[in-house]
């Protein structure tokens, strides 16, 4: 038995070293193409069929001389299992580093679904078949060598023919331009929506500029021919700002006031503020705070940028379309970076007792009157917290250095438990089938927000103008727009929207479409280039609706877009994260602009040349995904995988019946 234990050790060994082959297959592609291209989006689309396709065939062949059924379809089930664990372990490891998350690319873009069961079923039952069969005796077939042959016949036709016309199948869609142009709304229509909305005022969650907002969206909705139009009232926490404010005192006790802007939801500390002795905990590492001691204190802290390069967020992607090269040197702050580094310290700032907190957002851009609003989650922070911009915080901590000084922070805030009111507002329009899509984005905002998200609002009118010019006969799907009005305090509307109808008008929506951010690609300093900002594009990891998706951004010339699976390091960074976080598909649009928090956010920022472009995009998505099947769009290529290998196993042994 020792030299067949060492046969299987040596097996296992070049199926690890396939499997780790495979892993490494994405990342190759990635770094030398520049996946502007069709052909190699499909290619990643798709990938997922192949490394357990040809570590099949592979144990075959390495196996061809087996006569014992259970050890021949254990060892070639163990090998197929091996590239199922590696994935799911280089999954589980990506948080470790840049390594483990360029290997997973394979599992991301599959949707990480299916690994768990894939290694269970083809590792876990390939031991125990294997175990079986070491008792077992050699092959003594019920069948002649020509059933054999004409099982591996039929196991040909299905990898050689089935395979490919099933995925071009998916793939296929209209060769004609689903969109009948006379009925798209016009580019000045559409931007008067936005402006519209831009103009109702600073649109804070529950403001009254929001309210104004949602009763002008139900008329709007009707009044383009919406007729079933629905508004439901959400109830939430609401915090609003009064007055703000950091003064700095030294021994000789004079106080010199620094612009700052408040964090939202930070605790209020009444109109006398908080004063403490001032320390500075550099970035806010773990370490910073061990060797400070911050009780009772003021903490100073950097908190810097997060830069986001197209470079680097092609690497998650399956297409990054930019056929013409304008993204070259392409760079700037993630506009949630600075967040993302705030809520770190203020976790580590709170569980030591600290009286406030002061971050320095380094690298922000100086456009005038500092407004920096984020988090936008919603949630009460029990301490204090205010922003300064780096050229104040660097003469602070120079400051700082000399001599010791005292911080005081005002925030004087209004808090009200559940005492704000917004609404989502939707319009249904029936179709064929019961199947719908939603399609919508997010009428509040940190400001007057011409991108953040009056844009977002306006390509949702588009569309409904659109479709409600339709025919209910040349609908296939039941549209449903929405407009939702929590965003900026955690889009917990989303969630109580999907718990009160999900046995109802949720049981049939099929994919949430959200549009967000039509923005140029002002990066201030530098005025814009006339160039749309770089737009990311989160679907869901089925391959159907990526194909005909990656297809469609061709067609419509979409420079300078991303199409990510959602499982990319940026996650679904969208009002469509709910939905997602639920188990609905999503395929959402975003840009991300490093000024989207602030009130800079103007009118003028709106890309006004992409309205009519991405609404006939849409449009066009919509009618194309109407003429597929529902389970098309559903399935998850792992689980896909899982039944053709248990289809061909059969096969496979029976083929293997010698004379």
């Amino acid at each position: 038995m020792k030299p067949m234990v060492r046969t299987l050790r040596s097996q296992l060994i070049i199926f690890a070293l396939i499997s780790l082959a495979f892993s490494i297959v994405p990342i190759i592609t990635t770094l030398t193409v520049d996946k502007s291209g069709l052909g190699q989006a499909l290619f990643l689309i798709w990938y997922g069929l192949l490394p357990p396709l040809m570590i099949f065939l592979a144990g075959m062949l390495i196996n061809r001389t087996e006569t014992i059924p259970f050890l021949y379809v254990g060892k070639i089930w163990m090998g197929m299992g091996i590239w199922f664990a590696l994935q799911l372990l280089f999954l589980v490891a990506s948080p470790l580093g840049i390594v483990f998350r360029l290997v997973s690319l394979p599992a991301v873009t599959v949707g990480g679904k299916g690994f768990v069961a894939g290694a269970l079923l083809f590792l876990g039952g390939g031991i125990i078949l294997y175990r079986l069969g070491l008792k077992g005796k050699g092959w003594k077939p019920a069948f002649g060598p020509l059933a054999g042959k004409a099982a591996l016949g039929l196991m040909a036709v299905i990898i050689a023919a089935g395979i490919p016309l099933f995925v071009l199948a998916g793939m296929r869609m209209s060769d004609s331009v689903l969109v009948d142009d006379a009925k798209v709304p016009a580019q000045a229509e559409i931007f008067g929506w936005i402006k519209d909305v831009y103009d109702m005022g600073i649109r804070r969650t529950g403001s009254a500029a929001d309210l104004k907002t949602i009763g002008y969206l139900e008329r709007k909705l009707r009044e383009i021919g919406i007729a079933d139009v629905r508004t439901e009232t959400f109830v939430f926490d609401y915090w609003e700002a009064g007055d703000w404010g950091l003064s700095l005192r030294d021994g000789s006790g004079q106080e010199r006031r620094v612009p700052a802007f408040y964090v939202p939801y930070s605790r209020p500390t009444g109109r006398e503020g908080v004063t403490g002795d001032m320390v500075y905990v550099g970035k806010g590492t773990k370490a910073d705070f061990k060797k400070t001691d911050v009780r009772g204190k003021i903490v100073l802290a950097d908190l810097p940028a997060v830069n986001i390069s197209w470079d680097k967020m092609k690497i998650f992607s399956y297409l990054a379309y930019d056929p013409k090269g304008t993204t070259g040197n392409w760079e700037h702050p993630y506009p949630i970076g600075w967040m993302f580094k705030y809520e770190a310290i203020y976790e580590r700032a709170k569980e030591q007792g600290a009286a406030g907190i002061v971050g320095i957002l380094q690298g922000y851009p100086d456009i005038g009157e500092f407004t920096y609003y984020a988090p936008y989650d919603g949630i009460f922070r029990t301490v204090p917290s205010l922003y300064v911009m780096e050229k104040d915080g660097e003469r602070i901590k120079a400051a700082l250095a000399e001599k010791p000084m005292k911080a005081r922070v005002l925030l004087d805030a209004k808090i009200s438990k559940r005492g704000g009111r917004t609404a989502t507002v939707y319009g249904i329009l029936p179709g064929k089938r019961e199947t719908s899509l939603i399609i919508h984005c997010h009428h509040d905002a940190p400001w007057r927000s011409g991108i953040e998200d009056s844009s977002g609002v306006g390509m949702v009118l588009a569309l409904a103008k659109y479709y409600s010019r339709i025919p209910l006969e040349k609908r296939d799907l039941t549209l449903v727009f929405m407009l939702t009005g929590s965003h900026m305090v955690g889009a917990k509307s989303n969630y109580d929207f999907i718990e009160k109808h999900r046995d109802g008008l949720m049981k049939n929506v099929l994919y949430d479409i959200c549009i967000e951010h039509i923005s140029d690609d002002y990066n201030p300093p530098n005025p814009s280039t006339g160039n749309p900002e770089p737009r990311g594009v989160f679907v869901t990891e089925n391959p159907v609706m990526l194909s005909i998706y990656a297809r469609l951004v061709g067609r419509h010339d979409m420079q300078r877009l991303l199409v990510f699976p959602t499982g990319s390091p940026l996650g679904v960074p969208t009002d469509a994260q709910p939905f997602h976080n639920e188990g609905y598909g999503v395929n959402t649009m975003i840009s991300g602009p490093s000024w989207l928090f602030d009130d800079d956010d103007t009118l003028e920022r709106v890309d006004e040349r992409q309205l009519v472009p991405v609404s006939r995009l849409y449009i066009d998505l919509i009618s194309q995904i109407g003429r597929k099947s529902d389970w098309m769009l559903k399935f998850n290529l792992n689980w896909l995988v899982m039944g053709l290998m248990l289809l061909l196993t059969p096969l496979a042994v029976i083929g293997s019946v010698k004379k």
